[in-house]
């Protein structure tokens, strides 16, 4: 029997949905997708689908996780997880940099109070701190307010959270320091918010999440440093079975 994508009443993962919070999922519709493996050859993108590179043909999905294709050297396994960590980290992080972090407004503002030291750095900081997607102000002496915080992550003590931000950055107040704990950050996010194994991807949605990871800066690792994806070659082929020494 031909494998699915996604079988029907599955659960489904929609990679168009990407907003600030990440991605969403729902359910499949009745409809059944089209077959993928097995005999069935693949199929040349239309023009409504995504545009993966020539080189590349999709064959397959295995358990769930493993998206399975074909090169001239061989074959070529992405790990459709640390793949989707690598785009949303990619798109976020140059978000960051182009327009600041997406900030997410407080139902109810926070205060807090620092030692002096702390406070001055607050203030010396502000547009770093704006920057990151954190709305802070200050609120009275060595006191601020926050009323937003960065959008995707999930937050409910904007104080402790500040309190982390400034160990981790009031040693040095470079860009580069700022742009890191944002890395950081997102990093963290994005691996809760990626697809999962066991998650069906649908043809269509498979042949995006390859041409998005091939358009990456770095395609070849996620943003903790596995790899995304693994070329097995021709010549190990051969040799395991056999058919060369």
């Amino acid at each position: 029997m031909e494998r699915e994508f996604a079988l029907r009443g599955e659960r489904s993962v929609d990679l168009a949905t990407l907003g600030s919070g990440g991605l969403q999922t729902r359910s499949q519709s009745p409809v059944r997708p089209g077959p993928i493996g097995g005999n069935r050859p693949y199929q040349p993108p239309t023009e409504e689908s995504p545009r993966v590179p020539q080189q590349f043909q999709i064959i397959g999905v295995l358990n769930k996780l493993y998206i399975l294709m074909e090169n001239a050297d061989g074959l070529v396994l992405v790990d459709q997880h640390a793949a989707h960590e690598r785009i949303l980290f990619e798109k976020l992080r140059r978000r960051m940099e182009e327009q600041g972090v997406p900030s997410q407004k407080l139902l109810i503002s926070q205060t807090f109070e620092l030692p002096p030291r702390d406070a001055d750095w607050i203030e010396q900081n502000m547009s770093i701190l704006q920057k990151m997607g954190i709305g802070i102000e200050s609120f009275g002496p060595n006191t601020f307010k926050i009323d937003s915080l960065p959008g995707f992550l999930n937050l409910t003590d904007g104080a402790q959270f500040m309190r982390k931000v400034i160990d981790d950055l009031k040693s040095t107040t470079d860009r580069s320091s700022a742009l890191r704990l944002g890395e950081d950050m997102i990093a963290t996010t994005v691996c809760r918010h990626a697809v999962k194994a066991n998650d069906p991807l649908r043809y269509l949605e498979v042949e995006k999440l390859i041409q998005d990871l091939l358009e990456c800066d770095l395609p070849y690792c996620c943003p903790h440093g596995r790899p995304t994806m693994i070329q097995i070659s021709n010549t190990e082929l051969e040799k395991k079975f056999g058919r060369k020494a």
